[in-house]
Parts: C-alpha cells; sequence; structure tokens
C-alpha cells in the first residue's frame, strides 16, 4: 500500500494507484475545532488553519493537505482598506457639500 505522497508523486508520473484524495474542506474543518465562520475568516492564523488540515487528514485519510498561506481577513485587508479609504472620501465630500449647504440639495 502506498502512502499518500508516494501516491501523488507516482500521479505525477502517470502511474498511482489510485487517483489521490484531495478534498477542499475549507470552513468545514472549523467543526473539527468549535469555530464560527466569522472566527475562521477572521481570526485563524495560517499555523492554526495548517494544523487542523493535518488533524483532518489523520482522522480521515485523505492524500492531500492544503492550508492558505495567509487568513482571508489578510488576504482581503488591501481591498477592505481601499473601500475604506473610498467611503471616507464619500463621507467627507457628503459633510462638505450637503450637510454644510442642505437647502441646495431640497426640491
Amino acid at each position: 500500500m502506498l502512502t499518500p505522497l508516494e501516491r501523488v508523486e507516482l500521479a505525477f508520473l502517470g502511474e498511482p494507484d489510485r487517483v489521490p484524495v484531495f478534498p477542499l474542506l475549507g470552513g468545514a474543518l472549523r467543526r473539527l475545532v468549535g469555530m464560527t465562520w466569522r472566527d475562521i475568516l477572521t481570526k485563524a492564523d495560517p499555523d492554526f488553519m495548517a494544523e487542523i488540515e493535518i488533524q483532518a487528514q489523520k482522522i480521515f485519510g485523505f492524500d492531500v493537505v492544503m492550508a492558505a498561506p495567509l487568513s482571508l481577513s489578510d488576504a482581503l485587508r488591501p481591498a477592505i482598506e481601499n473601500t475604506r479609504s473610498r467611503s471616507n472620501a464619500k463621507i467627507q465630500v457628503f459633510q462638505e457639500t450637503v450637510l454644510k449647504s442642505p437647502r441646495k440639495f431640497l426640491p
């Protein structure tokens, strides 16, 4: 019987004993550790996510383990900051125009 690593290596050569199993568990792993979706998306660090992937592999016996190098919140931070920046600019324009001279905008 092949180890998962041997199976994946042989798959690249076109000679595996079966197709390697590579489940995309993602947030489903949160149930193993009792976390909410919010925790997974905002608080889970990469080392912790890798550890629960490894634990899931030990439980279910699949062939490939994959964990993202960044938490989703880290990966999305630039987009969030960009959106915040644009929103703040719009709020500032609103405050400088509409709130200072509301009668100009009334019918």
